[in-house]
C-alpha cells in the first residue's frame, strides 16, 4: 500500500510541475480561415448611425464570432455604424483571427479616402497617413486621438496598429476614421536580437533545457512556439525566472510577427 501510495504522489508532482509549462497550441498559420467583405450599406447622414457592413467567413472551424472594432456577434451583418473607417474580423473555434482593416463606411456630401504608409520599424512608428476629404464643406480640420485640430491632414511617425483620426468641415460634420496602419517587415534577427535574448534570459539557466520544456535557443523549436513566446512575454509569465525589458519583449513580438524566420 505505501509503494502504491507514493507512485500517486509522484505522479501528482509530476503533473504538477509540468501543467503550467508550455503546450502544443493550434497553427494558425496552417488555419484555412478566410473572410470576405460581401456589402456596405452606407450611412444615411453623416451623424447617423445606420451604416453597416455584411461580411463571409469560410474555412477554419465553425461556429464564427464577427466583429467590428472588437465588439462580438454571432452574425455576419455588422449594423449600426456611424461614417467610418472600420477593422472587421471574424474568429473561430481554434481562436484563430481573419480581419480585413481600413473598411469605409460614408454618408451623402461626405467622403473620406486615406493613404496608408507601412510601419517598417520595431522599436521606431515609420508609418502614415494622408487623409483626403471630398464633398464637404470646406475647410477642413483633422486630429489624431485627443490631440487639437489642424489643417494638416498627414500624420507620420505611426506605430502599427489602429489610429483614430477625427475630420470634420465647416458645415459642423464630424466623422471618426479607425485607420489600421499596417506592419512591414522589420528585419528582426533570430541570431542577432532574439537568440541573444533567449540564452541570456533562460536557456542556460536550465529553464529551457530540453527535458520538460522546449529548448528555445534551438531554432526549430523556436519557430514552433514563437506565438507563445510572444503572448508568454507580453503577459510576463515568460521568462519563468528574472524578467526582461520591454526593449526585448518588443523584439521578439516584431520577429514573431514577421513570420519567425531563421535571419
Amino acid at each position: 500500500m505505501r509503494i502504491f501510495l507514493w507512485i500517486v504522489c509522484l505522479t501528482a508532482i509530476v503533473v504538477a510541475c509540468t501543467d503550467n509549462d508550455i503546450n502544443e497550441p493550434f497553427d494558425c498559420a496552417t488555419s484555412s480561415l478566410t473572410l470576405s467583405v460581401e456589402a456596405v450599406q452606407q450611412a444615411s447622414a453623416c451623424d447617423a448611425s445606420d451604416g453597416s457592413i455584411t461580411v463571409a467567413a469560410s474555412g477554419g472551424a465553425e461556429p464564427y464570432k464577427y466583429s467590428v472594432e472588437g465588439a462580438e456577434q454571432d452574425e455576419p451583418v455588422l449594423d449600426g455604424l456611424r461614417p467610418g473607417i472600420y477593422t472587421v474580423s471574424v474568429t473561430d473555434a481554434n481562436g484563430c483571427t481573419a480581419a480585413i482593416p481600413n473598411v469605409a463606411v460614408l454618408a451623402p456630401g461626405f467622403t473620406v479616402t486615406t493613404n496608408l504608409t507601412p510601419d517598417t520599424s520595431c522599436l521606431e512608428g515609420t508609418g502614415s497617413v494622408t487623409v483626403e476629404v471630398s464633398d464637404g464643406t470646406p475647410p477642413y480640420e483633422y486630429r489624431l486621438g485627443n490631440g487639437p485640430y489642424g489643417i494638416s491632414n498627414v500624420f507620420s511617425g505611426l506605430k502599427r496598429g489602429v489610429h483614430v483620426i477625427e475630420v470634420r468641415d465647416n458645415s459642423g460634420c464630424e466623422v471618426e476614421l479607425r485607420v489600421t496602419i499596417p506592419r512591414g517587415n522589420t528585419g528582426v534577427s533570430w541570431k542577432d536580437d532574439v537568440l541573444p535574448i533567449v540564452k541570456a534570459s533562460c536557456a542556460l539557466s536550465g529553464c529551457h533545457d530540453g527535458l520538460v520544456r522546449p529548448d528555445l535557443s534551438r531554432y526549430d523549436k523556436a519557430k514552433f512556439y514563437a506565438q507563445e513566446m510572444k503572448e508568454f512575454t507580453q503577459d510576463g509569465s515568460m521568462p519563468f525566472e528574472g524578467s526582461i525589458t520591454q526593449e526585448q519583449i518588443d523584439l521578439i513580438a516584431c520577429w514573431v510577427d514577421d513570420g519567425a524566420p531563421d535571419n
